[in-house]
């Protein structure tokens, strides 16, 4: 008798045991789920956001809602050095680089709804780009230069 009362707690405590596994397991999951949908990663929120910006974003149409407004572009010229000026010739040579600024009404958002999102990085070839080039350049040559701090 006293070995079937044995055998049969020891059962129980394998049911026991394997019940809180997948009460351990369960627990673990909805607090994985939570967190995930909770705290939304700053990738994750870049994401979305991105997708929800480009959804229906031409690139070939000025960033401009009034189409009879022009598009304020800003440039700014940051001169590195003085490679050669030639007073007989009028030539001036320097290296720089040059700051082109806008601002795409296409491509804005409240970063309160986008969990604070305030800026995103992205590459020229989806989004419009000005074009321009300076007139009374006889040469100009770009080099892919970022200026660091």
């Amino acid at each position: 008798m006293q070995s079937a009362q044995i055998e049969q707690s020891h059962w129980t405590y394998l049911r026991m045991q394997q019940n809180l596994k997948y009460i351990l397991l369960i627990i673990y999951n909805m607090v994985v789920v939570a967190y995930s949908n909770h705290n939304l990663t700053r990738y994750g929120a870049e994401s979305i956001l991105l997708d929800h910006l480009l959804d229906g974003y031409n690139k070939y149409t000025r960033p401009i809602y009034d189409h009879r407004e022009p598009v304020e572009v800003k440039v700014g010229l940051y001169i590195k050095s003085l490679i050669s000026m030639d007073d007989v010739t009028q030539t001036l040579s320097i290296m720089g680089w040059l700051d082109v600024s806008w601002k795409d009404e296409f491509l804005t958002w409240q970063p309160e709804l986008h969990d604070n999102v305030t800026s995103l990085l992205l590459p020229a070839e989806i989004v419009w780009v000005c074009q321009f080039a300076p007139s009374t350049c006889t040469r100009l040559l770009f080099y892919n230069y970022s200026p660091t701090t």
